[in-house]
């Protein structure tokens, strides 16, 4: 295998964007693959946040925190991922180092999100806000995503953050959720049953029993995308039981 060397123009996200929307107005353009997948993408991401899929995050680092907009993904992210072009993971020196599909795609929607978003909010006049929420707001409507804190409240807004974000992940995550199934009896005067799964969020059809995860059968393919498997099932199922009651006398 031999490298070569390809002269390219670097475009910033905002200019990106520009480009990808005006592909479909030059007919006499033939986009390659990869360019025909990178605008899919952004179409994706775009759609995400005029549906308002987005949450803010905090990334913190030695150098502080930093506010950005995450995607949430929906279901048309699997077959997106399924269809990247080798290409578009080439600008590599080694074949092997080449990131994976999911993390190249996720972080290329999640930042043309979080651009789109910023360049959306520069007409906004917000009050000035010397808090650490109304700093971080700052920092997700601006250029500048660093957020000027001291180090004390730095640690505090993230952990805040923090124990906010991992409520909405009782009951899954980006790439599964805790679901249920409701199966009816096939004698009429039969008792219907409930069934727990984990259901991949890109891939509705995936579906793996909470029978397989007890016994430990899908724990070895689950962990590369869903941590602690076991333990986030039985915790998202204890949090579905304040609702309904029936569900914590099954897990006993």
């Amino acid at each position: 295998m031999k490298g070569w060397r390809v002269e390219g123009i670097e475009l910033g996200l905002d200019n990106a964007i520009d480009f990808f929307l005006t592909l479909p107005e030059h007919r006499q353009l033939t986009a390659s693959p990869d360019l025909q997948f990178w605008r899919k993408a952004a179409l994706y991401s775009l759609s995400l946040v005029a549906a308002q899929q987005v949450v803010p995050t905090l990334r913190s680092d030695e150098d502080g925190l930093y506010a950005r907009w995450q995607t949430e993904k929906s279901e048309p992210f699997a077959s997106l991922v399924n269809c990247m072009p080798a290409a578009c993971r080439a600008v590599v020196e080694q074949p092997d180092t080449a990131p994976t599909a999911r993390y190249l795609l996720t972080e290329f929607v999640d930042n043309l999100a979080d651009c789109v978003i910023r360049e959306s909010a520069a007409a906004l006049r917000l009050r000035e806000s010397h808090t650490p929420g109304g700093i971080w707001l700052t920092a997700l409507t601006s250029g500048n995503p660093k957020l000027a804190l001291s180090r004390a409240q730095a640690e505090k807004l993230y952990n805040d953050w923090k124990q906010w974000a991992e409520q909405s992940l009782v009951a899954g995550n980006a790439a599964f959720r805790i679901t249920f199934r409701v199966g009816a009896p096939p004698d009429p005067e039969g008792q219907w049953t409930l069934d727990y799964l984990l259901q991949a969020t890109d891939d509705p059809s995936l579906l793996v029993q909470a029978e397989q995860i007890w016994k430990g059968e899908a724990v070895s393919y689950l962990r590369e995308r869903f941590d602690n498997p076991q333990e986030r099932l039985l915790a998202g199922l204890g949090f579905a039981a304040r609702i309904f009651p029936p569900i914590e006398h099954s897990l006993r």
